[in-house]
Formats: C-alpha cells, structure tokens, sequence
C-alpha cells in the first residue's frame, strides 16, 4: 500500500480523532532497515525460505506478514516483516539493521540461476512505528489508531514504481498483534516532526527513545538479533506460532521439518514472556548470558533483553508462573501469560 504526498490529505481528514490521543506516540525504529527482493517468480523464491506462506500476499489476502528465516537446523537467523508493494514481482523485508547484510547474503545463496535481484536499502528509507501506550486491546486497533490504519492510504500515482522517488509513504497495520499499532515507511528525508504533523499529533507524542522496545517487552514480545540471537532459539520459543509467522501447511521450506514436528507431536516448555523488575537492570550485550532462577535456585530461564524495569526473558513456562519471584542477578522480579496468548497453550511442567 503506496501512499504518495499528493493524497496526504486523505491522512489528513481522520487525523482529527487523534487530537485528544495523548497516549499516541510515534516513534523512527533507528535499528531497522528495508531489504528489497524482486524478480520473476520472487514469491515462490521466498516461498521456501521463509517459515510463513507467501500465498497470503502473492495472492492478496495480506498486505504484509511476519516471517522468520531458519537454518537447516530449525533455529531462527533472521525475523522480518514482509510487505507488497504495487509491483507483484518486488516485496519489502523490514528487518534489524544487524541482519539487512546477512540476509541479502541468505537470499543470493540460494537464489542459483534465478533473475532474483536482492538489495538491502540501508539509510534509503525509514521505518517508523504508531502505537497506543495504553490501549487495553490485543487484537484490534484503539479507536485513535483506527483514522490511521492502511485502508486509508492511497495507491502510489505510479504503479511502475513499487517504492516512488516522490516522498511516498507505506502504510501498514503491525501483522503481528494490533497492540503493536502501524507501521511507517517513508523517505530517508522525513522526521519526526514531517510525520507528526501529516498525523496531526502532538509534539509531546514524538518519541525519540525507546518506548516502542518497552512497550514490546510489556507485551512480551521479541523482535531482530538483541531479542532473538542468531541460530540460538527456535520460532515456536519465539510465540511464531502465536504471532502469525509459521504456516503448518505450506509445505517445505528451510528449517521446516524440527518446527512442524515440534508443533504437531511435541510440546513448546519454553517461550518468550515479559519480565517485570523491582528495580532497573544495566543493558546487556548479545554475548551476556543471564540466568534467572526461583525461589529454590533451580534455573528457569534466560535474560534477553530489558529496557530499565521492563525485560523480555526466554522462560520455562510452567516453573515460571508458578513462582513468587524471580531473581535476576540479585535483583527480584515477576512475569505472567500475556494476555493476548491463545487461552489453551501447550505447556508442560
């Protein structure tokens, strides 16, 4: 969904519900970058290299979906955000800045012979995120993020070009959970302050820090290499599953054998959760291994990132909900379902 600055105005015309949205903040994701994959018969190319079904966008049922890219092994290198554009033969790959390079790498590997051309953008374009901070609903958009939502966003004037040199935008509602609010993608040129006025939002709500990992870690939810390290978890630890980014019926792919049979006859014992901390937490690097422990001592996690109080842990599920508090190198903390997880989930003790 290609927006150009001609029809902005349209933006414009339900921007007015969002006048008394103080908790509508706006957000540039700096850690994020655009890879373009385009050529003759790209979606079957990515068709098995992903874990979701490209079917959902090559035959227009989506605008965009999450995905991961696994290696032989089943473990997760890469997740991203798929987007369409105009063009059927060119598609968007949001990812971490981290792994732009790594998986234009992936992809050319395995493109062979095809007429595939692969391309991470770099600083060509920006991604930014709209989100409620304190919506209470999982699953559809809060009425402020409702004026905004990618049904209103125009076709680029020239349908040729799949991303316009004209200041277009890219208009998408998060695929993984509404929580997670709209996404943004524009020319490097734009700021915030270009984008909140086209939102009609107030400049308080500008954010340059980052609410958006806090407010992701709140919901427990994980996203590039700080939170889903290279080769070192798999996409049902991840919530894939929960977060609409493996399809089970698809048919082969890179990775896919270890992921349906673990959906199918095993049982996920582990899964990303949020972590709520008495106190803050010094940041971690992707090499820090922290482990979390109950009241007896007996491990039942791993740290993968906080953002001050507010943390993101991979957890053993039933040995976690059922202790009064976690420590966390000294420090006392708690987690709990996510609301927004399926009400039978399979756990085990």
């Amino acid at each position: 969904l290609l927006c150009n600055m001609n029809h902005i105005r349209l933006l414009k015309r339900f921007s007015s519900a969002l006048n008394d949205a103080n908790n509508i903040i706006l957000e540039h994701l700096s850690h994020r970058e655009i890879v373009r994959v385009k050529g003759p018969e790209v979606a079957q190319f990515l068709q098995g290299l992903i874990t979701n079904d490209m079917n959902h966008i090559s035959e227009g049922h989506l605008p965009c979906m999450y995905t991961m890219f696994l290696n032989t092994k089943g473990r997760i290198l890469h997740d991203g955000i798929v987007y369409s554009t105009r063009n059927p033969d060119t598609y968007l790959i949001e990812c971490d800045c981290e792994s732009a390079q790594a998986i234009e790498k992936h992809l050319k590997m395995y493109r062979i012979r095809r007429k595939i051309d692969v391309e991470a953008l770099g600083s060509e374009y920006k991604i930014w995120v709209v989100f409620d901070k304190s919506s209470s609903t999982f699953n559809e958009l809060s009425k402020p993020l409702i004026a905004m939502k990618e049904q209103f966003a125009c076709p680029c004037s020239d349908p040729k070009k799949p991303v316009s040199k004209q200041n277009d935008i890219h208009v998408f509602r998060d695929p993984r959970l509404a929580a997670l609010g709209l996404r943004f993608i524009t020319q490097e040129n734009f700021n915030h302050d270009t984008i909140g006025k086209i939102l009609g939002l107030p400049s308080a709500n500008k954010q340059t820090s980052a609410n958006y990992r806090t407010h992701r870690y709140r919901l427990g939810i994980g996203e590039g290499c700080k939170d889903l390290p290279p080769e070192a978890c798999f996409p049902l630890e991840a919530n894939g599953d929960y977060l609409h980014a493996v399809s089970f019926n698809k048919g082969c792919y890179l990775g896919q054998e270890l992921t349906a049979r673990t959906y199918h006859t095993g049982v996920i014992r582990k899964r990303l959760m949020p972590l709520y901390l008495e106190n803050e937490f010094p940041s971690i690097t992707n090499n820090d291994v922290i482990n979390i422990s109950n009241e007896t001592k007996a491990s039942v996690g791993k740290l993968r990132g906080v953002d001050g109080t507010t943390g993101l842990a991979l957890l053993r599920i039933a040995p976690a909900l059922a202790a009064q508090k976690l420590d966390v190198n000294g420090i006392a903390s708690k987690t709990q379902k996510p609301e927004w997880w399926p009400k039978e989930t399979k756990t085990s003790i």
